[in-house]
């Protein structure tokens, strides 16, 4: 052997022997047996490479004795999965103790296929730099260049030995094979070749290539997976950690943060860092998400949820721009027919015929009263606001197929087109099971509920549903209630000048009432979404998260919705004429809420408002000022300034749940729903929901980062059951608007008609109310006009052919934009067909 080749061989050598992997002596006949090179079991060996952590305190241990032998069988039981287990005492936080738990490369690998978790580092269509369309949108983290400083530093990590590079063992799935074929190799030259592809070096975070091991999120799926389905006593639903979690033997378990998330300016740097600098800033408001570091990061159901909500962030530019536009519009044309409201309304004799059970106390109300009402009116209600809604239902569709397919695009670039949901029952399901039977798929015996505990669960289930609406119809009648006493006593007062802005003043405080029901009532829905849930007793945790969400949306949007619905199609629709005596008895009650001349668009259009403006701004101090309190706080009690392990400074964090970002999505669903549904009312909504995702986008990234533990990954192909609740929005916003234009815009027709007030038997006074009726000197007094009936089927044709329109367009754009672009579909079934006959070139040769 040349002295060249010779330093080459000893070299691969000693660096397989620095990572305890098995190497083959220098071939030759005499050669001894490949050796493997004993290591230490079931110990971590860096504590950069923990996938997840278990914490309980020693003086809880002391006072509950059981405790430590639960913990010591739950260990246990870890250790003979294969896992690396060690324990470590806290430097700050002294009584309590750590459990690091973590994971080799074998171990993943056949959990990995035990699982059916799909890997990156399989992914043959993985990309990591994304397309941008505007340079100013760019950065580091989403279009890396290898010569950039941040490029090198990111993802490299000093060995023992200080050098800038790491190198790792590949995985179980890429490797062994490729070791047995390197030991049976007599010839120098395939020793060298195959330990070098035994030993690739670590390759950055942002070298744009595809991993060649698994990425931190992957490792902490499998360990999640692997800890949730091991034993911890002998009992049938003693398993997995959560149930330690919430009895308290465990205080709790989560997978640590890479790093501190302050920036370094020299060494390494991690994930963390890199999404802190250049994602979670505010600084960063216009550039382009790093959507891949974000789900090598946090996993694709996190991906998923900020690539929604950066795609309909985009997608509002348009809307935004235009309903700023188009108010403007609605402001000039306001001032063009200024003087029309001056002469009809604010300078008229006109007397409105008030809403009283009678008019001994209830004086007639002068229409100049409502001069300020008719302005705001005149400004929401004109053609332009009209022809802008009709456009934003056409936006609705459009983005829906425009999510769908970078969805798509998404699932295809993270290897996510072929996830297999876990089927597995849940602990709490199997605890409740008595009953046997043998599965029909599997043919292994299975626990299930008896039929009268399904019918009973969904009983109860169902009746708290049912509950819950009766709740948000009698926050929809204390709120009526509230402004018909307004109404009735303010009416009566001699005060002039409150009698001028009593209906203005009746809307806004109304509105405000609404907004504390709403409130809370919001304080213990998701309780009692989960309680609902639970009493139903589904099998699997993916029917438990599809049962929790529909009631979570349910309970929201009803919420919600009531008051903004009543407002919308149903207050005022059911008065008749003044003096009407039927509306003031019980069933009547809904007859006595009437709208202002002004209409009910602009109460709709003060309490839409105010449910935006307010909800943010309590989102903002709960969900980032409170994390960042408790975490100041929690520095506070251990110490302003020490050096801790990173276990410990987690610790302090704010825990997290599997279920955080429903809150998130509901509050983007319902921004969704306020725009598709009542734009008419609020044209400027667009541009208030798109400043506050702006915002929201860097709030949340930061917040997850800095004030939150790491949550559990999980692996899922979109954002599911929010496609479908999203889309029935849509269709249903694309006939809400319609609906409000034809048959509650004053710009579609409106008229006064006349009652008059009899004292003794003459007619000492005629006041004007709104409606089509005849006039009490009419044979038909106080019945519908022939010309509401004109007006009703001209609404009523207006409408179906609106809403058809914006039927046949979701049809046309959903023919026009194909959920995966030609070539990739084409590619795709390339593989397919090459992986077919694959499978099937074993059987050719018998035919």
């Amino acid at each position: 052997m040349s002295d060249t080749r010779y330093r080459k061989y000893w070299k691969y050598r000693k660096h397989a022997e620095d990572l305890n992997v098995s190497f083959m002596s220098e071939p030759g006949p005499s050669s001894p047996p490949p050796r493997r090179r004993k290591s230490k079991v079931n110990v971590v060996r860096d504590p950069k490479d923990v996938d997840y952590i278990f914490i309980y305190s020693k003086t809880d241990l002391e006072e509950h004795s059981y405790r430590m032998a639960t913990i010591t069988t739950y260990v246990n039981n870890i250790k003979q999965t294969g896992l690396f287990v060690q324990e470590e005492f806290g430097l700050v936080l002294d009584d309590l103790v750590c459990i690091k738990v973590s994971a080799p490369n074998p171990v993943l690998g056949r959990y990995a296929v035990e699982y059916d978790i799909e890997l990156s580092k399989h992914n043959p269509y993985y990309k990591y730099p994304q397309k941008i369309f505007l340079n100013f949108m760019d950065s580091v983290v989403t279009n890396p260049s290898p010569d950039d400083p941040v490029a090198k530093r990111a993802g490299a990590r000093p060995d023992k030995e200080g050098e800038g590079r790491r190198t790792e063992y590949p995985g179980s799935h890429f490797s062994e094979g490729f070791e047995c074929r390197a030991l049976r190799c007599r010839t120098h030259f395939r020793t060298l070749f195959m330990t070098y592809l035994l030993f690739v070096p670590f390759r950055d975070t942002l070298s744009g290539k595809r991993p060649t091991d698994y990425t931190r999120a992957e490792r902490i799926i499998i360990v999640d997976r692997i800890l949730s389905h091991i034993k911890y006593g002998d009992e049938q639903g003693d398993i997995g950690f959560e149930k330690l979690v919430s009895r308290g033997v465990f205080l709790a378990a989560y997978p640590l943060h890479d790093s501190p998330y302050q920036w370094t300016e020299d060494g390494p740097l991690s994930d963390r860092q890199l999404l802190a600098r250049y994602w979670a800033s505010i600084t960063c408001l216009h550039k382009e998400q790093p959507l891949t570091l974000i789900e090598r990061y946090y996993g694709p159901e996190v991906g998923f949820y900020f690539a929604w909500l950066g795609c309909y962030t985009k997608m509002l530019v348009v809307p935004a721009v235009l309903g700023l536009v188009f108010f403007l519009m609605g402001i000039l044309y306001f001032f063009y027919e200024d003087k029309y409201i001056e002469n009809e309304v604010c300078n008229s004799d006109v007397l409105l015929c008030p809403v009283c059970p009678s008019q001994e106390w209830c004086s007639l109300i002068p229409i100049k009263n409502f001069c300020q009402l008719m302005k705001i009116a005149r400004i929401i209600e004109n053609p332009v606001t009209v022809v802008y809604s009709v456009l934003m239902s056409f936006w609705g569709i459009a983005f829906m197929m425009v999510w769908r397919r970078k969805q798509a695009m998404l699932r295809v670039r993270w290897n996510l087109h072929d996830v297999i949901i876990d089927r597995s029952a849940r602990p709490d399901f199997m605890k409740a099971a008595t009953l046997q039977r043998r599965s029909s798929m599997t043919g292994e015996d299975e626990y299930y509920l008896s039929p009268l505990r399904k019918a009973y669960g969904l009983f109860l289930s169902y009746s708290g549903v049912f509950i819950m609406f009766l709740i948000f119809c009698l926050a929809v009648v204390i709120v009526m209630y509230y402004r018909l006493n307004v109404e009735y006593y303010g009416r009566k007062s001699k005060n002039q000048s409150f009698k001028q802005g009593l209906d203005m003043f009746n809307t806004v405080t109304s509105s405000f009432l609404t907004f504390i029901i709403m409130v809370f009532i919001d304080s213990f829905k998701g309780q009692l979404s989960r309680m609902f849930t639970e009493w139903e007793m589904p099998r699997t945790q993916e029917e438990f998260n599809r049962q929790y969400t529909i009631k979570l949306v349910c309970f929201s949007l009803g919420n919600t919705f009531f008051p903004l619905l009543y407002l919308a199609f149903i207050k005022g629709h059911f008065y008749r004429h003044p003096g009407d005596p039927t509306q003031w008895t019980f069933r009547g009650l809904f007859r006595s809420d009437v709208c202002a001349i002004s209409g009910c668009l602009v109460d709709l259009c003060i309490q839409l408002l105010t449910i935006m403006v307010l909800k943010n701004a309590m989102r903002l101090f709960t969900e980032v000022m409170v994390p960042v309190v408790k975490v100041c706080l929690g520095k506070i009690r251990v110490g302003a300034d020490f050096t801790t392990t990173q276990w410990e400074e987690d610790f302090i964090l704010v825990p997290t749940t599997r279920n955080d970002l429903y809150g998130e999505y509901i509050q983007m669903v319902l921004q969704y729903g306020f725009m598709t549904f009542f734009l008419v009312s609020l044209p400027i909504a667009p541009l208030l929901a798109f400043l506050n995702n702006i915002l929201e986008i860097r709030l949340d990234a930061s917040k997850m980062l800095k004030n939150f533990r790491r949550g559990v990954p999980k692996q899922v192909m979109g954002i599911e059951e929010w496609n479908v609740i999203m889309q029935v929005i849509t269709v249903l916003g694309a006939v809400s608007n319609p609906l409000l234009i034809a048959f509650n815009s004053k710009f579609s027709g409106n008229g006064l008609s006349a009652r008059s007030i009899p004292e003794g038997k003459k007619i000492v006074e005629t006041c004007k109310y709104y409606g089509m009726r005849y006039p009490p000197t009419h044979p038909e007094k106080y019945e519908l006009t022939t010309d509401y009936w004109y007006q009703f089927a001209v609404k009523a044709v207006f409408f179906i052919i609106l809403e058809n329109i914006c039927l046949l367009l979701s049809l046309f754009l959903g023919y026009i934009i194909p959920e995966i672009p030609r070539k990739v579909q084409i590619k795709l079934e390339n593989e397919q067909r090459t992986l077919r006959s694959v499978r099937l070139s074993p059987y050719r040769v018998f035919f």
